[in-house]
């Protein structure tokens, strides 16, 4: 298949047909793919560039105890796995709950599932992804808002007015793009396909993107003295529909006139 490939695919298998087999499945349907054969060189790969995914057997040499997974929890937490089994066992499906892992599927898997688990576990990382990055710039805009004049100092700087109002766009543009991803993600599919780990739909945003938005509105209420500002208030209004809503924005968060200020 030609065209923009469609992320990088790791895949440790041990049986030779199948591991070739898989390799070139994922390949004709756009994605890069290198097969190794173990635990080692898996590890040895991963080491090498970064993969959007995983795809493992779970019953291949050295991988007692999901060891490849525990590697990837430690290593890169935000890498998806999927796992195969030609022996599917309760412990072995008890041991793949839980974060990087995204399905459990059994040999040979059904293409359509397959592909259907590989697509939603790397919209769930893109996702995770654009979060950091939000993450990233709101924590910038807090800097930069903390770093600004207060009202003692504002009254002798001309320019304290404007740094102020380069803070708010910055914050403005910060939430704009947050509260799209977040209803972009709340209007995704709902429906879990078979062998798709519970909880993998992405649409609350990390802890640490909610932690970011309770520092940015802890600082907003800690200078209400030095910025009276009704454009402040609006501002921490949509942060905490943010938080409300589950970065969806979709209530709480009052773009309108009736905003107060802090």
């Amino acid at each position: 298949m030609e065209g923009r490939s469609k992320g990088w695919i790791l895949v440790a298998e041990d049986d030779a047909l199948f591991g070739a087999t898989l390799e070139r499945v994922l390949r004709h349907h756009g994605y890069e793919c290198r097969w190794v054969k173990d635990v080692s060189g898996a590890v040895t790969a991963l080491s090498e560039r970064p993969y959007d995914l995983l795809i493992s057997d779970i019953h291949m040499p050295g991988n007692d105890g999901l060891a490849l997974v525990e590697h990837l929890r430690a290593a890169a937490p935000e890498v998806p796995i999927i796992l195969l089994t030609g022996r599917p066992t309760l412990e072995t499906a008890m041991q793949s709950v839980g974060p990087p892992v995204v399905g459990y599927l059994v040999k040979p898997p059904e293409p359509g599932t397959l592909l259907a688990l590989i697509e939603r576990g790397m919209g769930a990382r893109r996702r995770a992804r654009a979060w950091r990055e939000r993450e990233a710039q709101l924590r910038e805009c807090l800097r930069e808002f903390r770093a600004l004049p207060r009202e003692g100092e504002v009254a002798e700087r001309e320019e304290g007015e404007g740094a102020l109002n380069r803070v708010m766009a910055r914050f403005e543009e910060a939430l704009r793009v947050s509260e799209h991803w977040g209803l972009e993600m709340s209007a995704g599919p709902t429906a879990v396909a078979p062998g798709v780990a519970p909880g993998l739909s992405g649409s609350i945003p990390a802890p640490e993107f909610e932690a970011v938005l309770r520092e940015v509105i802890g600082a907003l209420d800690a200078t209400r003295r030095h910025f009276k500002s009704r454009e402040l208030g609006q501002l921490r209004r949509r942060l905490e529909g943010l938080i409300q809503s589950g970065g969806t924005g979709s209530e709480g968060g009052a773009h309108g006139e009736g905003a107060r200020s802090p």
